[in-house]
């Protein structure tokens, strides 16, 4: 495969690239015991990279390489991509002849500015020895990315239809979040009393009260972290009471799962807010216009906010934050609608004055954040 078609989205001086994976690397996993692959340098410069798109549609990138195992590569990209997407990678072999092979994002996450890591799986693994730019002497452990079987966050899923507890499990796994599963309120129960457990997200039944009273028991058991509660019931009153029983936040089966995992990963792996945020969707066909027209009116709507907000006027604020929360995944910004979704459940829960502050402040500062500029305008 040529590159021909290929492009990246931005460009990084030699010295500044170096220097960002450096940094990179000298955050060092404190243990590589549950590790299956040991992973190699490979700074390779013009990584060709097929992603296509869950929504359909494919892009060509061409990547910064951090470093590679038998079973994926770790790879710096200008901009987010969905975590699940089917990648093809490019590789130079030793021979003079470049290997495709297929891969699937496992993780997306911001390091700095706009540049993201991400960590590619491989469907079948690849030798690290005849790939052209990887040290041959030592083999050298690098960074503190997950592509393989590291150590992983704990999440409790507890859902007693055994289909859809499987498919969730599979669908955070292939995310790269640690998860396991229980059926029952007492299997919940016992795993919070004797392990430790980061974030529970409970399926069990509301319509028996089997859900309700599982959450109360938790926070009974003084478990303090996160409770998400999914239900089908569009009921607005489930959400109520699942809010009164002690849930944190409650997800509306069907599961939207890039959305889930954001909502996730405000929890196990907050990071810091970004200056820029990018569209996951703006390279597709004719979203470049609409996305730059969502920007716009977003950047309105939490001028609005934050100004009904500071009048006092809650209800005017929180039917602006409906807007956003309604329609940010529709445009690629996950990160918008997770933010609406905690100022609504500052403002519907009461929180104190300065919680609720911080949630409206936090809303807006996304806002100003999105970025209309679209890959395709990048490639231009």
């Amino acid at each position: 495969m040529s590159d021909q078609g290929f492009h990246r989205q931005f460009d990084l001086e030699d010295e500044e690239r170096e220097r960002l994976l450096e940094e990179l690397d000298a955050a060092i996993a404190p243990t590589d015991s549950k590790r299956a692959n040991l992973r190699h340098v490979f700074r390779a410069t013009d990584i060709p990279i097929v992603v296509r798109h869950p929504q359909g549609g494919e892009s060509r990138f061409l990547m910064y390489g951090r470093n590679i195992s038998r079973g994926g590569i770790s790879v710096i990209h200008a901009g987010y991509v969905t975590i699940g997407a089917v990648c093809q990678v490019v590789l130079p072999q030793l021979s003079g002849k470049p290997v495709a092979t297929r891969g699937v994002v496992r993780h997306c996450r911001l390091v700095a500015g706009s540049w993201h890591e991400l960590g590619i799986h491989f469907g079948e693994e690849v030798d690290p020895s005849i790939i052209e730019g990887v040290p041959t002497s030592v083999e050298q452990r690098v960074g503190d990315a997950c592509h393989g079987d590291g150590p992983r966050d704990v999440i409790l899923i507890a859902e007693s239809f055994e289909p859809e507890r499987d498919l969730l499990l599979h669908q955070l796994t292939m995310c790269g979040l640690g998860a396991r599963g229980v059926c029952t309120s007492g299997a919940l129960l016992d795993v919070v009393q004797q392990e430790p457990v980061r974030l529970v997200l409970s399926g069990l039944s509301v319509a028996t009260d089997d859900g309700l009273r599982t959450i109360q028991r938790l926070r009974e058991m003084d478990f303090d972290g996160p409770i998400m509660m999914a239900t089908a019931d569009p009921d607005p009153q489930v959400a109520i009471w699942a809010r009164e029983a002690g849930a944190t936040s409650v997800v509306t089966k069907p599961i939207n799962v890039d959305l889930l995992v954001a909502q996730m990963r405000v929890h196990v792996d907050p990071q810091p807010p970004s200056t820029e945020i990018f569209s996951t969707v703006a390279d597709q066909p004719g979203m470049p216009q609409l996305v730059d027209r969502f920007v716009t009116a977003t950047r309105q709507v939490v001028e609005q906010i934050e100004a009904a907000y500071e009048r006092g006027e809650h209800d005017e604020a929180r039917e602006l934050c409906l807007r956003l929360k309604a329609c940010g995944v529709g445009y690629g910004f996950h990160t918008l609608t997770v933010s609406a979704i905690s100022a609504l459940n500052a403002l519907d829960r009461r929180e104190s004055t300065s919680d609720v502050a911080n949630r409206i402040g936090e809303l807006v500062t996304c806002g100003r954040a999105l970025a209309s500029r679209s890959i395709a305008a990048d490639a231009a």
